[in-house]
């Protein structure tokens, strides 16, 4: 059977290092195999395989990120709950400048109208604090996890091993990030605006500290 990997996308600021032999080495990306994680860094570490080793977390930086990414992953259940059947294609959670962009246009007064809709759904779910459910499936069953606007649409795509679905706000979604525990953990999240960009819309969020 064939594993699935899954390459975590978060921000390539060094936040963590992996400390053994009296030297260290930071730690620039992180990606996880059949069970097991991949810690990467820009240059060879300066101790070898089988050495004891402590890695060591930049735990307000990474909880922060944490809740940017969640917070990307209810807009999507937000952006469902207010009527919205757009195809989300794209999230981009990073600060500043988070958005998720989704397959399709609005006109400008459909926008505008939706801008209140989501944020009070943001707003309930928050509220609500919907516990965050991890679990890993086989590829082939997917759909069984999944909505399917957040998986492609033909199941030869889904893979054949095993992968990490992550439920954001009841929602599951394939994904191998770090997410908040609840959506109270979120704090507040401002939904800034949702724009037409070619062929996609936008919807642009900020969290409010």
């Amino acid at each position: 059977m064939k594993a699935h990997t899954t390459k975590i996308q978060e921000p390539s600021r060094e936040d963590k290092r992996a400390d053994g032999c009296g030297a260290s080495a930071p730690h620039t990306a992180l990606a996880s195999d059949n069970h097991r994680e991949w810690h990467e860094g820009a240059s060879e570490p300066p101790f070898g395989k089988g050495a004891t080793v402590r890695c060591d977390v930049d735990e307000p930086f990474r909880r922060k990120n944490a809740r940017v990414h969640s917070a990307g992953h209810l807009i999507d259940v937000a952006m469902a709950r207010s009527g919205c059947t757009l195809k989300p294609t794209k999230g981009y959670h990073f600060t500043p400048g988070a958005y998720v962009e989704y397959e399709g246009k609005l006109d400008a007064a459909e926008r505008d109208a939706l801008v209140p809709k989501v944020q009070a759904a943001m707003d309930e779910l928050i509220s609500a604090g919907v516990p965050t459910l991890v679990k890993t499936v086989e590829g082939p069953t997917l759909g069984q996890h999944c909505p399917a606007g957040s998986i492609p649409e033909d199941p030869t795509l889904w893979g054949v091993g095993w992968v990490r679905v992550v439920s954001v706000g009841g929602q599951g979604c394939p994904c191998g990030g770090t997410h908040v525990n609840d959506t109270k953990e979120l704090g507040g999240v401002k939904v800034e605006a949702i724009k037409g960009k070619g062929k996609v819309t936008r919807v642009s969020y900020t969290m409010i500290d």
